[in-house]
């Protein structure tokens, strides 16, 4: 962390400032807070990096293949359609019934 003066506020960027930012603009500020980071610490940011780079990996696959199903069903007709999504829900809905069901009775 940087050490700052107790009366020195740190500058704040909203989420949608960020999104409305060149990726050059992004990049620069970035640049700019790894190179007011103490020597000592870049190890544990160089391992931050790895770490978050394998998890986005895995997500990633995970992601792949739920979206390798998407528009599987665009061909079914309306009618059908309609019927397999109300069956969905019946189905959740009996299961989350049950379960709430077992639930109060361990209770």
């Amino acid at each position: 962390m940087v050490n700052r003066p107790a009366d020195e506020k740190k500058p704040t960027i909203t989420s949608n400032e960020i999104m409305r930012m060149k990726t050059s603009t992004i990049r620069e500020k970035v640049v700019a807070v790894v190179n007011q980071i103490p020597e000592e610490r870049l190890p544990q940011i160089l391992h931050l990096d790895i770490s978050l780079s394998s998890r986005f990996a895995i997500f990633q696959k995970k992601t792949d293949k739920i979206t390798n199903f998407a528009g599987c069903w665009k061909d079914m007709p309306e009618d059908l359609y309609h019927d397999f999504v109300n069956e969905i829900s019946q189905r959740r809905k009996s299961a989350f019934s049950r379960r709430r069901n077992l639930d109060a009775n361990i209770g």
